[in-house]
C-alpha cells in the first residue's frame, strides 16, 4: 500500500491549528492495540470538517494484487483506522492506531497522504512523524479527539519534570521526540498518572457521528 506523499492545504492547516507533539517512532507497542469498531463511521466537526473513519483490513481486502510490501504494511497496521480528513474541496489521509495505556483510549496518527504542492525536491525533506492523541468516547455519538501539546511537553521538560529522549529540528526548533516505541509507551503511562495540569492540547477536535460504519 504505497501512498504517494502529498502535503495539501488542507493538512497543513490541520496540523498548524495545534501544536501537536512528534514523535519518529509510534507511540504504541503491539500488544497494546485495542481495535475499536465502534469508532468506525463519518463523522463532522465545528469547522465543517467531515471525517471518514475505516478499517485498514477492510481498505487493504479491497486491493487487487497485492505486492509483498503491500503484504508487509498489511500486517504491520492491519489494527488500525484510515482516517481520511476533507475540508474545502481538499483531503489528507492518516493511520490511525488505537492502543490503551492505563485503560485509556489513545490513538497514534501518521500522515500517508501529504505534500508540499508540487515544490519538488521539497517533498523529500518531509517526514510522515507520529502525533497522539487521548480519546473520549461521548453522548450521541460524539468523539472528541485531544491531541498531546507539544508546548506543554516542552516546558515540562525544560523544567524537569519529563524526562524522554528528543531533539529540536529546524529553524523554529520543533520538538521532536525521538525515544523508541517502548519507551514512548512507557512515557505515556507515567504522562497519564502524572498529577499535571493541561496534559492535553487545548484546542481539540469535538466530532459528531453522522454515518455508522465505513
Amino acid at each position: 500500500m504505497k501512498k504517494r506523499i502529498l502535503l495539501v492545504p488542507t493538512l497543513l492547516l490541520l496540523l498548524s491549528s495545534c501544536n501537536i507533539i512528534r514523535s519518529l517512532n509510534p507511540f504504541y507497542v503491539p500488544e497494546a492495540i485495542s481495535y475499536q469498531e465502534s469508532l468506525l463511521g463519518t463523522y463532522t466537526d465545528k469547522a465543517g470538517a467531515t471525517w471518514i473513519i475505516s478499517s485498514a483490513e477492510a481498505d487493504f481486502n479491497k486491493q487487487n494484487a497485492l505486492t509483498e510490501e503491500d503484504r508487509k504494511h498489511f500486517e504491520a497496521y492491519k489494527g488500525s483506522y484510515v482516517i481520511e480528513y476533507q475540508l474545502k474541496g481538499e483531503k489528507a489521509d492518516f493511520i490511525g492506531m488505537p492502543f490503551l495505556v492505563n485503560g485509556q483510549l489513545l490513538l497514534d496518527c501518521v500522515p500517508v497522504n501529504f505534500n508540499c504542492n508540487g515544490a519538488g525536491i521539497a517533498d523529500q525533506h518531509l517526514l510522515p512523524t507520529h502525533s497522539v492523541a487521548k480519546l473520549e468516547m461521548g453522548p450521541s455519538n460524539t468523539l472528541k479527539i485531544d491531541f498531546m501539546d507539544e508546548d506543554r511537553v516542552d516546558e515540562l521538560l525544560k523544567n524537569g519534570q519529563l524526562r524522554i529522549e528528543h531533539s529540536k529540528i529546524g529553524l523554529l526548533e520543533t520538538l521532536v521526540l525521538t525515544a523508541k516505541s517502548e519507551q514512548l509507551y512507557r512515557f505515556l503511562e507515567r504522562y497519564l498518572e502524572a498529577d499535571i495540569e493541561d496534559k492535553w492540547n487545548s484546542k481539540n477536535f469535538e466530532l459528531s457521528k453522522v454515518d455508522e460504519k465505513s
